[in-house]
């Protein structure tokens, strides 16, 4: 993966093929066994099935996996990952969310503030497929601080615009958690 920090502050992983392969691979891997037992997302999305869902997700977990040099969880059962962890690092728990596409104003956001269960979220877009921009990340007492309610069309959101989330280069420079 070719990894570019932006004048912003935002970072930008463009794939390769092998790696493009293996996010299908893993998306795979979290859909199918779903499909037996015929286990639907809840997730809001009427142009979207789940597999495609599991994709956009996965391309922005190897993404920052590949920027922080942590591995991809791999586990997953019937309701998916759990939503809490998608990386370990530094004794932090990481969650990652992707949007499929850049949107105008893009915002980090959850249905509720207590629906943020990790130490840290990152927020990352699909550009398109095998172009990922990581905007950047925050704790959740700072997402506390700084959200502001927004519908989005299907009802009230816990939301922070991307621009007031801390860039990538300073999760890096954080220093380890105590126990």
């Amino acid at each position: 993966m070719d990894i570019t920090i932006l004048q912003n502050g935002y970072v930008d992983g463009l794939f390769t093929d092998r790696e493009l392969r293996d996010v299908n691979l893993f998306a795979h891997r979290r859909n199918d066994p779903k499909i037996q037992y015929g286990v639907r997302s809840q997730r809001v999305d009427e142009k979207r099935g789940d597999l495609e869902i599991n994709d956009t997700g996965l391309q922005g977990e190897f993404c920052v996996s590949r920027y922080l040099e942590v591995p991809v969880i791999q586990e997953s059962g019937l309701k998916g990952d759990g939503g809490v962890v998608d990386h370990w690092y530094k004794g932090y728990s990481l969650q990652v969310k992707t949007h499929d596409r850049l949107h105008r104003h893009p915002y980090l956001y959850y249905p509720t503030a207590d629906d943020f269960k990790a130490d840290i979220t990152i927020q990352c877009a699909v550009i398109e497929r095998g172009h990922v921009r990581m905007f950047g990340w925050l704790s959740r007492w700072m997402f506390e601080e700084l959200i502001e309610m927004h519908d989005f069309g299907y009802g009230s959101n816990a939301c922070v615009p991307v621009q007031l989330l801390s860039r990538m280069e300073s999760l890096k420079s954080l220093s380890s958690k105590q126990p």
